[in-house]
């Protein structure tokens, strides 16, 4: 039943659904023929190399991907459209893409392309070059064979098998690694179905989870959290066959939720886009992981895992990952990055430790702990509980009543001197920590106001937030009272807008700009956004009053 991805145009496959779409599908055979079309038309191209972003459209990527492979092309796979400009800017390299906002080296491609007989090649030899996430420093291009992949894949089948009646869905791009091998190779290797949508947000995973018997859920720890802070929100079918993460280690708590959302168990994979995937686990049956079997991995001077792997860069790899080796080898318990093991006066902490203590405290609902090189500070993501003491008591008093739990499991030699409130711990698409991003919010002094509520419509959102006490923007406007000032409340509404809709830029100008009631500390103020094509309007309101509202043009 497998066929290994380098033979998937060479071999004599029987049709069968490659890709859903909202209505009807894609078989392999019709994909077949968009390959051949356009693999004709990118041989007759001087251009070796290419760079490739396509978000949002599988069946899209995949013909062109493939297409440029059988071309004889290497492709360039940047992760983000930042950075597709800005390398094929450098590297004076072709696009191709279906984003209207990218403009660098665009690629033209006939809209009507003939169809015609085209010589398939094997595509092992073939080079892809994936981009590291840059969660910890810039990111890196990393060049892997197309064989690398395609073995990578066996693996991956040998893992989690095919499902019968089963539709793959993911929240991640096949331009990530996780993405290219679980959502794309994986999938069509075992001749399951994958939806060309990529998953945004939970009302689009329960309406494909309705059109389907079962599902295969690819997806990321960081989606997982999200959907669990506002779970009682949403219902979801319980037609889950399996789910995988990757991108981050999946805390304990967020796969109990998985499990309660889903009725499934994550199996989380481990590794990088520069060491490929090292080892699995499933935490219903243990908390070790299992290395892969390809897989060879010692331990360094440091304590570090080393891997040996066909899968990474150069056949050997090594982390910054404290492990415990175990069963000949073919296990290990993991403790956590050497980077985030400290020492505070005479005592060893793994960091790790510190927000698992955090995360128990009932008002919390994610954290993340780090130490400046004096103390520990948090960034915390409070529940619906902890919003509220955190609006009724202010900072100091929510501080303490987390540092007394902290104690507790720490028998007092450790406390946190610092947090910071936050609406989300910030993460990039894969749902790794941005380290530059965690740095950013500790120093910034403007932080957003929480958020308690929020609804989404067609054309934009509802949120219901409030401004805490102790936000320094309240201080040495108005003499006689804190006021949040108007400069303040544009800075937000601006904000608020570029995250819902994705825009790159700031707005060109404001118009219609208007402040009818003042906004105190800890009111509950309703903020509506909305959406038209080059611009927002946006509303502050409470309690039925309205605050000030404007109109933003981008």
């Amino acid at each position: 039943m497998f066929v290994s991805p380098e033979n998937f145009f060479t071999e004599n496959v029987s049709d069968f659904a490659a890709f859903k779409l909202e209505k009807g599908s894609v078989s392999f055979g019709q994909m077949k023929k968009d390959v051949a079309r356009y693999a004709s038309h990118f041989a007759g191209s001087k251009h070796e190399d290419f760079v490739l972003y396509v978000e949002g459209d599988a069946v899209l990527f995949a013909t062109l991907f493939f297409a440029l492979l059988q071309a004889k092309k290497r492709v360039m796979l940047p992760s983000s459209e930042k950075m597709a400009e800005d390398f094929s800017k450098s590297e004076n390299l072709p696009v191709i893409t279906n984003k209207k906002t990218l403009s660098a080296n665009l690629f033209d491609i006939p809209k009507d392309l003939p169809e015609c007989e085209f010589d398939f090649i094997n595509m092992r030899e073939s080079r892809v070059c994936f981009f590291t996430s840059g969660s910890t420093s810039a990111p890196k291009m990393i060049e892997k064979t197309f064989a690398t992949l395609s073995d990578e894949t066996k693996n991956s089948a040998s893992i989690m098998g095919r499902f019968e009646d089963c539709a793959v869905v993911s929240t991640c791009e096949p331009f990530h690694l996780y993405g290219m091998l679980w959502r794309l190779l994986y999938p069509m290797s075992l001749k399951m179905p994958a939806h060309s949508i990529t998953i945004r947000d939970p009302e689009t995973l329960i309406a494909i989870q309705k059109q389907n018997q079962k599902v295969l859920f690819i997806t990321t720890p960081s989606f997982i959290e999200a959907v669990a802070r506002h779970r009682e929100l949403y219902d979801f079918p319980q037609n889950v066959a399996a789910i995988t993460t990757s991108g981050g280690l999946l805390k304990e708590k967020a796969c109990a939720d998985a499990k309660e959302i889903w009725g499934a168990i994550p199996t989380e994979i481990f590794g990088s886009t520069e060491s490929g995937g090292i080892a699995s686990r499933n935490r219903g049956v243990s908390d070790s992981w299992s290395v892969f079997g390809e897989v060879e991995i010692g331990i360094d001077a440091r304590g570090c895992l080393l891997a040996k792997s066909p899968y990474a860069l150069g056949g050997e790899f090594q982390t910054n990952d404290i492990v415990e080796i175990f069963c000949g080898g073919r296990k290990f318990n993991f403790f956590g990055r050497i980077d985030r093991l400290v020492k505070i006066g005479e005592t060893q902490l793994n960091i790790p430790d510190m927000e698992n203590a955090v995360l128990a405290h009932e008002f919390v609902e994610n954290c993340h702990v780090d130490f400046d090189g004096n103390a520990l500070r948090a960034l915390i993501v409070l529940n619906s509980e902890g919003r509220r003491f955190f609006m009724e008591n202010g900072r100091l008093k929510l501080l303490s009543e987390i540092n007394r739990r902290v104690k507790e499991s720490f028998y007092s030699k450790f406390s946190l001197r610092k947090i910071k409130v936050v609406n989300s711990i910030p993460t990039n698409a894969q749902g790794k920590i941005l380290k530059g991003e965690i740095k950013k919010n500790f120093n910034l002094k403007t932080e957003e106001p929480i958020i308690c509520d929020i609804k989404k419509h067609d054309f934009g959102a509802d949120m219901e937030i409030f401004f805490a006490a102790e936000s320094a923007y309240f201080n040495g406007h108005f003499s006689m009272a804190k006021i949040l000032p108007g400069a303040i409340q544009l800075h937000f509404a601006i904000n608020f807008a570029k995250k819902l809709f994705d825009k790159t830029d700031y707005p060109k100008r404001v118009k219609r700009l208007k402040f009818s009631n003042i906004i105190r500390p800890r009111e509950i103020v309703l903020l509506s956004i909305k959406n038209g094509e080059n611009s927002c309007t946006f509303s502050y309101s409470k309690q039925g009053l309205p605050c000030s509202s404007g109109v933003l043009e981008f």
